[in-house]
Formats: C-alpha cells, structure tokens, sequence
C-alpha cells in the first residue's frame, strides 16, 4: 500500500477542512518527516489514518478505544471526544477522516469514513465509501459492507498493529523480554487463524459425533487419552524447542571458537602453535633434541681429538693393509688357477687310463702340468705382517680404517650448525610464552578458547540427549494419536461413522502439523531479520551475536559475543528491540506497508538516535512517517535524514482559532528550497 494523501475534517485538533499530499517514494527518498510540538496534533494524525483503515476494527491500537464488551460504547464515546469542540460549538455536524492509497495490485482508491452528530454530540449516524481514483473512476463509489471488504484487501485487520509504531507506547516488548503479539501477528500474517478455527471446529464435531455413539465412561476414557496426548504434544514442543536452543547453541560456539582460533593465530607468528599446551610441548620436543645433539657432540669431539694423534700411524697402516689385501686376493686368485690345472691334469690321466692307457705323448704332457701346478704353488708361500689373517679378515680391517680416516672436522661442524638453529628456535618459543603471560589479549584468548572447547563438547552431550529425548516423545505422541484415532472409532458400530471420526482426527492432525511447521518457517527468517536489524541498530556492531525466539512461550532471547544471555531492562533497550521487532515482521509480510512513527527517539540516547536515523529509517518499509517533536530529529539528525526525506510538513496550532493546520515544505523553521 502506498499512500499519497490524508483528509481531515472536524476531526480532534483540526478544524474544519484539511489535506496533507503525499509524493510517491523512490528507491533512494522514501521518509516524509512530520513535526510538530507537544498538543500540537501529530498523534491526532496518526489517529486519523488508523481511524480511516481500520473504522471499529481499531480497537485496542495505542491510543485508540479499548476492546472488549464494551467496545461499540467506548468507539461512540472516543469519536465523540474526536469531534473538534470548536466545531460542535459553531453548530457543525460532520467529522470526517479520508485516506488516497495504491494497494499492491495497483489500484488507487480514497477511502472515506464520516459521522454526523446531534446538538449534543451524540453519534447519530455513520458511513464508509471506497471512491476508485485515476483510469477506475467510472466505477460506481463502494459503501457499507462493500466498502468494508476493499478496505480489509488494502490493509487487512491483522496487519493493523504493524503500520503503527509508538515510541511512548513499547507494546510489542512486555517488561520480562516475552513477545506477547508475536504470535497472534504471525498466524494473521501467514493467514493461520481461518485455519485454527478450523481446528476448533473439528474438535467441536468429533465431540458430538462421540456424545452421540459413546457412553460417558467411554467419553471419560477419550478425554483422558485426550489429555494424555495434549500433554505429550506440550512436552514434544518444549523439548523440541529445547533441542534447536541446543543446536544454535553449539552452532555459535563452533563459530566462535573458530574465530577465536584466527584471532590468535593472527596475534602470532604463522608457524606458532596455537595454544598453551602445545607450546609447552614444542619447547620439551625441542630441549630433548638439544640435549641429544650435545652429547652426540661431545662424543665426537672426543673421538676426534684423540684419533688426531694417531692419523699418520692410521694412514700407513691402511697403506698397508690395502697393499696386503691386493697381494692376498692376487694368491689366492692364483691358487685357484693352480688348483684347476692340476685337476684337469688328473682327470684327463684317469680317462684315457679308463680306456687302455695313456699314450706316452699325453703322458708327457700331463707330466709338464702337474710338474707347473706343483712349482706354482711353492711360490704362493711368503711371509707378511698380515699372513696370519684371513682376506675377509683382512677387507673388513681395511674398511674400518677407512671409515676411521674419513672423519674430520665437518661433524661437529654439522652437531654445532645444528645446536645453534636448536637454540634459536628455543628462544623464540621461550620469547612466545613469555608474551602470553605478560599480554592479557592473548591469555584471555586462550583462555576463552580453553572454556569454549569445555563447553563445546559439553553441548554436544547434551544435544545427543536432547535428540533421542525428542525422538522418543514424538514416538509416544505418533502412538498415543493412533490409540485415540483406534479407540474413537472403536465405540461406533456403524463404519462410515468410524470412518469419519478416523479421517476427521487425521485431518486435525495434519492441519496442527502444518501450522506449528508454518510458524517455524516464519519465525526461523523473523529471528534472522532481527538479528540484523538490532545489529545495525546498537552502537556496538559486535554487542549482539544471536538472536532467537522461543517457539513456546515467543520470548525473544538475546546473546552476546561470548554467548551469555543479555537482559535488555532499560526503556531504550526495550525501544530498540521493539523497532527490530517491527521491522521484522513487516518484512515477513506479503504485502508492501508504510509504517508511520510517532515519537521514535523519545527513550533513546544520543548514540542510538544516530543509529536509528542513519541505519533503521531509510530501511525499515517503503515509506516511512516519521512525527517528531523539535528535539528529536533535528541539528544533526536532520541533516542526516535529509537525503532520503521526500517531504517535511509541520504542524501548528493555532490558539485562537481553536485548530491547528499542516504546513508543507517546513519543519520547525523557515521554508526550506
């Protein structure tokens, strides 16, 4: 809905005939800025428009005439004290309030509401028309219930209490922090009430039906499986409830604690451990390595100084043993081929022996041979040093000076560059753990972190159990509905009658589950909204970390930074909550309102009135009507609302003439350019 126009006529501090215009909003100016002093006639406007929308339907609304029996004597008696008194004095009859709207399909038209009264001014009689405006003027005027119904398309009755916002009068916020509208207002935005009448309506038929085929003990027993059934479904719903409180819970915790983790990771260097722990354990790693790397020094060292004495020795001697070694495996090559030799000699004498003798020519030769084998192996005896070893002996000797040798200076070149870098990296962490008990940055950090990681584990115990305990409640609920479907049924003879009370308790069922999963839904993006809304609104960006909504009892429940619940006590705190609140449902509507504030800032200090008039304003709906006193939005305030203020009207009174007047293009001061 979008409004352009208000007509006023005899109505409260306006005598005779007013009109205040409007200009259609655009993206980036869509607040119209009201002024006016105390008595001078804001509310009375703000009583107009709700007046106009709304007729007998308004009661209750801040400001207007209370509900209940007597609500046709309080409406009379309130319009009767809304007739402007110089008016009724000048002998006039009429008081009448009128509005120019475009509901969202398009269609603009005035919406008028008048009463005539007697001498007396008693209410002699009323009237209400719809006059369709633009291309639609050839459309007769709609009065009476006709009128009525196009009123209620424009702005339904439950989303009366959403366009009107009074900052005197915190009514969406009770003193303990419960949402006591929450609920009503969210079943009339998702259109749930027709639904839970009809709820009721079913319990009322499956009632009769069971009077008229039960007897009373069986209706007794009914009721209490009834009773049974409705306490299951109470409990499920607090358990539930319980269960998701647990779930984001453990949800921030996890996100905290990952923010912690980056916090501290940035307050040290990249390659630091994280914790307390660990940079105990990365020290006692590093020390035992140390200690490890001296004595393989001292051993080193040792060996070093006194092989030192003795190399020239070592060097002959391995000038020597090589030498032996290359003799050795020179003989016993040579041995080998003596040995082959002399075995083929003899062979080849046993063969031909074998076959009637050996010719005197290989004879000969044979003889030679063996003569050569023999000789040969005389001369492969001669004494050395080393000929009491054995040549495996004799190469692993050689080895092991070899190894002895090769041993200089560079391995405790290598023990001491290897110390150093040790001790290096010893002084650093020595340094890091100093800083974490001289910075109390850090050490809160770590220690934040320490409690978050108790109480993350703790919670996912407790949200295990909360899960089985939902599991095993909805079971005995989904049982206890068959056993009362079953036992319904069972007390009826006839079968269409226990047909109909099996699909009659089916369907309640099922209409019950989709309104609380409706209301679910609804909440889960209220609580998102509004945790948005009160983050751009308190000064402190980081003050509100979540924000939820109890599913049971609709209490809005607050949390800070390091997950404690925050008390919001003060009338400013309960004003800033009240217009996140707002805020949030209008957003949850399907239907484009204006919202109209009557003294916003009144409760509010100077911070949160900055917060409010930068952030909140310019956001909140498509048009805003912001009525302000000359100390609220004024100075600064002013200046900062002026880029997206479309219009700036002013209110004055006239005390002599008994009637105050709206002034376009002003506020408080000379006419602006």
């Amino acid at each position: 809905m979008i409004l352009h126009g208000i007509e006023l006529e005899n109505f409260k501090a306006f005598n005779g005939k007013h009109r205040v215009d409007f200009a259609s909003p655009t993206k980036r100016q869509n607040i119209y800025l009201i002024g006016g002093l105390n008595g001078s006639g804001k509310t009375s406007l703000v009583h107009a428009i709700i007046l106009a929308l709304l007729g007998r339907s308004a009661a209750g609304l801040p400001g207007m005439f209370l509900s209940g029996r007597e609500r046709r004597r309080n409406y009379e008696d309130w319009l009767r004290a809304s007739f402007n008194y110089q008016a009724a004095r000048d002998g006039r009859d009429l008081m009448a309030v009128a509005l120019t709207v475009t509901d969202d399909i398009g269609h603009t038209h005035t919406i008028r509401r008048s009463w005539w009264f007697d001498g007396r001014r008693q209410l002699e009689e009323e009237g209400v028309e719809v006059v369709p405006q633009g291309s639609r003027g050839d459309m007769q005027p709609l009065s009476g219930e006709d009128a009525e119904r196009v009123i209620a398309e424009v702005v339904p009755r439950h989303l009366g209490e959403l366009l009107f916002f009074d900052g005197e009068d915190v009514r969406l916020v009770a003193p303990d922090g419960r949402t006591i509208q929450v609920e009503t207002v969210l079943d009339r935005l998702l259109g749930l009430e027709p639904i839970k009448r009809l709820v009721g309506d079913l319990d009322r038929l499956i009632e009769a039906r069971q009077g008229e085929v039960a007897s009373e003990d069986q209706l007794r027993s009914l009721q209490a499986m009834q009773r049974h059934l409705d306490a299951l479904e109470a409990d499920l719903a607090v358990k539930r409830e319980h269960l998701r409180a647990t779930e984001i819970e453990a949800t921030e915790v996890q996100a905290e604690l990952v923010r912690l983790e980056d916090m501290t990771a940035s307050s040290l260097q990249s390659d630091a451990p994280l914790t307390v722990a660990q940079l105990r354990g990365q020290l006692e790693d590093l020390r035992r390595r140390r200690q490890e790397k001296r004595q393989q020094l001292g051993r080193g060292l040792a060996d070093w100084l006194y092989l030192l004495p003795a190399w020239p020795a070592l060097e002959v001697l391995l000038g020597e043993i090589e030498t032996t070694v290359a003799q050795r495996s020179a003989v016993e090559t040579h041995k080998l081929q003596s040995e082959a030799v002399g075995a083929f000699a003899e062979g080849l004498r046993d063969r031909l022996a074998a076959h009637g003798g050996t010719p005197p020519q290989v004879e000969e030769i044979v003889d030679v041979l063996l003569r050569e084998q023999a000789e040969q192996a005389l001369g492969d005896s001669f004494e050395d040093v080393h000929g009491n070893f054995e040549l495996d002996e004799l190469k692993l000797a050689q080895a092991s000076a070899g190894r002895v040798l090769s041993r200089d200076l560079d391995d405790p070149r290598r023990l001491a560059i290897d110390l150093q870098e040790l001790d290096q990296s010893i002084e650093r962490l020595e340094a890091l753990r100093n800083d974490f008990a001289t910075s109390s940055d850090l050490e809160r950090l770590v220690g934040r972190r320490y409690e978050l990681q108790e109480v993350a584990g703790e919670l996912t115990a407790v949200r295990s159990a909360a899960a089985s305990a939902v599991e095993e409640v909805a079971a005995s609920v989904h049982r206890s509905q068959q056993a009362l479907r079953n036992l319904s049924s069972a007390f009826s003879e006839d079968t269409a009658t226990r047909e109909w009370l099996l699909n009659a308790a089916s369907v309640q069922a099922a209409v019950r589950d989709y309104v609380t999963e409706a209301r679910r839904r609804a909440l889960d993006a209220v609580e998102t909204t509004l945790l948005g809304a009160l983050q751009t609104l308190y000064r402190k960006s980081d003050y509100i970390k979540s924000v939820t909504i109890d599913r049971v009892t609709y209490e809005v429940q607050a949390r800070d930074r390091n997950g404690e619940h925050l008390s919001m006590p003060s009338a400013g705190e309960q004003q800033i909550l009240a217009l996140g609140l707002a805020q949030s449902l209008l957003a949850t509507s399907a239907q484009t309102l204006p919202l109209f504030i009557d003294t916003p800032l009144g409760r509010l200090d100077s911070q949160h009135r900055h917060s409010v008039v930068r952030n909140y304003l310019p956001n909140v709906a498509r048009q805003v009507f912001v009525f302000s006193t000359d100390e609220e939005i004024a100075g600064e305030l002013l200046d900062c609302l002026k880029p997206h203020t479309l219009g700036q009207f002013l209110i004055v009174h006239d005390d002599l003439a008994g009637s105050s007047h709206v002034a376009a293009d002003e506020y408080f001061g000379p006419k602006h350019e």
